[in-house]
């Protein structure tokens, strides 16, 4: 698995790429978009920010590794960021509580 995080302003932007080619892009927590992918594609989504629609399009290619550019409202904000390999942060609280409890029989 592939993943990234980064902000643009103080949005959370998530963006995982698995082993099948499937791309998920979540924002502050919530996803909205997830497509299916071998070269790269374009995800849309609209969010609000201080109230106001904002439009938003991620786009990831491969070129020996898988990249990826972020547009808002238009503007280029983010361009070639390069997905390290790796998982997403999971909750450690909830990853203890899973762990504690297994039987032994």
């Amino acid at each position: 698995m592939q993943y990234l995080k980064t902000f643009v302003n103080e949005v959370q932007i998530e963006f995982i790429n698995d082993w099948i080619g499937t791309e998920i892009v979540i924002v502050n927590g919530k996803e909205v978009s997830r497509k299916y992918s071998v070269f790269g594609t374009q995800h849309y989504f609209t969010i609000k920010e201080n109230g106001e629609d904002v439009n938003y399009i991620i786009t990831s290619r491969f070129a020996g590794e898988i990249y990826f550019d972020i547009i808002r409202n238009g503007v280029m904000v983010k361009q070639g960021l390069v997905l390290a390999w790796g998982e997403r942060e999971v909750n450690k609280s909830k990853k203890m509580v899973s762990n504690c409890c297994t039987s032994i029989n």
